[in-house]
């Protein structure tokens, strides 16, 4: 498979790269596109038909076996379906929604255990969010204070991800991509992940200051550039990450009494002390999570978020979110999924592809602190589903 450090392209990496890219094509899009797609029924129903299908052929044509990792990933979306049934919500937004996370989640780690078929996969989440990172780079220089068609404010600069904040979470499957082919060449790290990795610094420090995307781009990199250092200790940082999370959570987002601690902590990344508007978000959703605690909304509209939340995308903070949405069981059961790794890992050294997915993970999950994650659910959930399933070897005898 190797010449000279660089995987050899064959038939069937080029075969499945093109299977990949109908696969992935739609979620890699950015805000503006799907935006554009929405303004048309037919083009809107083919892009979401698209990916199902051809996630549909893998599953079947590979006879895949369903992991006991998979089960806690359906409870979580039927607690979602179920929340919205019983609020009256839109149930086929969400039950669309929740096909397309599973189908990806299945379809990945399917291609996952074929090399030939990880190849191209690889290759093809790369490739596309690349092209996409490179022009929306490309029109930051053009318009530095926002696409004047999209932007509102200027204080809010808006590009092809949307505000600077959504870059992060779009290119994340990109990052993780790039990362496993270094390590598949022998590269500690290659110029595609810096490009993408020291382009979230470059737009911090010359459009918009953002903090979630400079600590999750900073992350990323140590982790990759400190792997000799970190092995044998992946466990340990994972839970520290998670115990970084529930203080977080419990001294500053449910704790109003926290002014002083939020105020040197936001000061470091220029912001406010009230985590640049967040804090208003966040207690208006607990607000309303304490008065349907057990089971949740379900999907509310963005006009619902807007008017009783404050923001269209919801409370910023992905864990208020999931209570909101799925009640507390919903809570415990994500809880539990992301505490999971730490008692899976073993102590034989992690592979490389299981030692990017921790990282990318916990770097995930500080972003889900303070940002909102749901519509984007699909970019990132799978990532998570791959890091538990390929630590998880236990398997159901069920077949497709």
């Amino acid at each position: 498979m190797l010449k000279g450090h660089k995987l050899l392209i064959n038939k069937t990496n080029f075969k499945w790269y093109c299977i990949s890219v109908l696969l992935t094509l739609r979620y890699l899009l950015p805000n503006y596109f799907d935006n554009v797609i929405e303004q048309n029924v037919l083009i809107e129903t083919m892009v979401a038909v698209i990916p199902l299908l051809v996630g549909l052929y893998i599953i079947i044509s590979s006879r895949c076996r369903i992991t006991v990792s998979f089960f806690p990933f359906i409870l979580y979306y039927f607690l979602l379906v179920m929340a919205t049934a019983m609020n009256r919500g839109y149930i086929g937004n969400v039950i669309i929604h929740s096909l397309h996370v599973l189908m990806l989640c299945l379809a990945v780690d399917i291609i996952s255990k074929d090399e030939s078929q990880l190849i191209g996969f690889l290759k093809a989440v790369r490739d596309i969010t690349l092209m996409f990172y490179i022009a929306n780079f490309i029109l930051t220089v053009i318009y530095p204070h926002g696409i004047p068609a999209l932007t509102e404010s200027p204080l809010f600069p808006t590009f092809l991800y949307g505000n600077v904040n959504s870059t992060i979470k779009y290119i994340i499957p990109g990052i993780c991509c790039s990362c496993v082919l270094d390590n598949k060449n022998h590269k500690r790290i290659s110029a595609v992940t810096l490009v993408f990795i020291l382009g979230i610094f470059e737009n911090a420090i010359r459009v918009y200051m953002t903090a979630t995307a400079v600590v999750a781009a900073l992350f990323i990199l140590l982790w990759v550039l400190c792997k000799n250092w970190i092995a044998g200790k992946e466990k340990w940082i994972y839970l520290a990450v998670l115990i970084c999370l529930a203080l977080f959570e419990f001294l500053i987002v449910l704790n109003k009494n926290s002014a002083e601690f939020v105020t040197l902590l936001t000061m470091a990344f220029k912001k406010t002390a009230d985590f640049s508007g967040r804090r208003k978000l966040w207690d208006n959703t607990i607000r309303l999570i304490q008065g349907k605690w057990l089971w949740g909304y379900g999907y509310k509209t963005r006009e619902f978020l807007k008017q009783n939340i404050g923001n269209y995308s919801g409370s910023h903070n992905y864990f208020l979110d999931v209570i909101f949405q799925r009640g507390i069981f919903g809570e415990i059961l994500f809880v539990s999924i992301i505490t999971a790794p730490f008692f899976l890992i073993k102590k034989r050294a992690l592979s490389d592809g299981q030692y990017i997915l921790l990282g990318v993970c916990s770097a995930c999950y500080l972003m889900f602190l303070i940002e909102p994650f749901f519509t984007t659910e699909y970019l990132i959930i799978p990532i998570i589903y791959l890091l538990v399933a390929s630590l998880n070897k236990t398997i159901i005898v069920f077949k497709t």
